[in-house]
């Protein structure tokens, strides 16, 4: 697991180049998984042609140690296979350890298929994140119209 490194945080902009909500959400469980990794934290905006200066900033200002910012025509609008394959290319060649994204319909669409694509592992709608004896993500889920919690953990086969 040594080729990998960081925690990456997949952000998504509002119409108006700003960070969504869900995306600065994402930041706080990110820092801690970060400082208890030793590894640094990563806001990924994929800003189309959009000037994303403010939301480098804010990711910043939130706790990411560095932005990382992928450009191109084929994002300036949502398109499932363009925000795949962008992601896909970058995941494969940098090698986060942790990739995050809020829990979006956006993020619904596109992040089973850069799972399949990083051969990465895949858990959704966490309440929690922390690691476990191993230093192994531990997802908390509600389940059963939230009446039960749940533990999960995706080591993914590299």
């Amino acid at each position: 697991m040594s080729d990998f490194q960081g925690v990456w945080v997949i952000t998504e902009l509002t119409a108006e180049a700003q960070l969504s909500e869900a995306s600065q959400e994402l930041l706080t469980p990110a820092r801690r998984l970060g400082d208890k990794l030793g590894q640094p934290v990563t806001g990924v905006i994929l800003a189309g042609t959009k000037d994303a200066s403010a939301a480098e900033s804010l990711l910043g200002q939130l706790g990411a140690n560095q932005v990382l910012v992928i450009k191109g025509e084929s994002l300036n609008e949502y398109q499932v296979e363009a925000y795949t394959a962008a992601l896909s290319e970058v995941i494969n060649q940098r090698k986060p350890n942790i990739v995050l994204l809020g829990a979006t319909t956006t993020t619904a669409d596109f992040a089973p298929r850069v799972a399949i694509r990083t051969k990465g592992g895949l858990v959704t709608q966490a309440s929690d994140l922390d690691l476990n004896a191993n230093g192994i993500v531990e997802v908390t889920r509600s389940c059963y119209a939230e009446s039960l919690l749940s533990s999960v953990t995706a080591s993914a086969p590299r």
